[in-house]
């Protein structure tokens, strides 16, 4: 049995026989959320383009437990990347990226768990918000058959560009005000626009964003918090299920704050992949002040 390094080395080698002089075959290694690390591979192409990154793991689970043959796994990844070689909109020019004014328009926060990457925070611009930090990232494409693609942006990325943390935070903001707020009742699974954001009382929401990724970022938009403030006329416990969305209850109908932060702790340990968890912690949203701090 071949080692993971040796079979990336393998389906590297057997992607560029496919694709020729025209691209090149490159592999990458990410700092994932949570400390996780992947190793993936890209295709870039002579004039810039590049495509999004293929993670690998899974195809060497797949080849380890003789579900696929290597030939085989190099046919799956050629024709991912294939699915990207005619579609403008799901490539990503070097060019442009290095642009700042062409690039801008893609940028979005989300919000990891500072303690746990650590490591990863001193390689990406960052804002501290309580126990957690607000990192950045370039949409490369959204589909509804591939999701999304993203780049996260890194110090030399804010360098080149000239942009400092609280640029990039305005930018992201700005970006994000135009992306739809999902908020809907857990009981009858309602969904409606951040502007037209309806309240039944006595309920449990979950707050996210249209593609549900990263939607926790949502905790961002102070706006969209104090309209559900202000409906529920009180103030909100916010319970961080995962990075993808947040839990809302009004105060007066949540649980004890230990009972709230204990039932967060349930979620992470047995619903989450480890890169999920977003916090063991849980936040009050103050109506009054509009200020979100740390409840338990």
């Amino acid at each position: 049995m071949i080692t993971f390094e040796e079979f990336t080395q393998v389906v590297m080698e057997g992607l560029q026989q496919l694709v020729g002089n025209g691209c090149q075959i490159r592999k990458t290694q990410s700092m994932k959320n949570n400390g996780l690390k992947r190793t993936g591979i890209t295709a870039v192409r002579k004039e810039g383009n590049v495509f999004p990154v293929i993670y690998l793991e899974q195809f060497y689970n797949d080849y380890k437990f003789e579900d696929c043959t290597i030939n085989e796994i190099v046919e799956k990844v050629y024709a991912l990347l294939e699915q990207h070689s005619g579609k403008t909109l799901d490539q990503f020019n070097v060019d442009d990226f290095q642009d700042w004014d062409k690039t801008k328009t893609h940028v979005f926060a989300k919000l990891i768990n500072a303690q746990m990457n650590k490591e990863l925070l001193e390689d990406v611009p960052h804002r501290i918000l309580m126990d957690l930090a607000e990192v950045f990232y370039v949409k490369v494409y959204e589909n509804q058959m591939e999701g999304v693609g993203t780049i996260p942006i890194r110090n030399e990325h804010k360098s080149f560009w000239k942009v400092d943390e609280a640029i990039l935070h305005e930018t992201a903001l700005a970006n994000m005000a135009a992306d739809q707020t999902e908020f809907t009742s857990i009981e009858n699974l309602l969904s409606h626009s951040s502007e037209e954001l309806e309240f039944e009382g006595g309920g449990m929401y979950i707050l996210t964003n249209s593609s549900k990724l990263f939607g926790a970022s949502e905790l961002l938009k102070k706006d969209i918090l104090h309209n559900i403030a202000e409906k529920l006329q009180d103030n909100l416990i916010i319970l961080p299920s995962s990075t993808h969305e947040l839990i809302i209850l009004s105060e007066k109908d949540a649980p004890s704050e230990e009972k709230a932060a204990d039932m967060v702790k349930e979620i992470n340990a047995t619903c989450l992949a480890p890169n999920e968890v977003l916090s063991n912690h849980v936040y009050r949203y103050e109506r009054l002040t509009q200020a979100v701090s740390i409840a338990a």
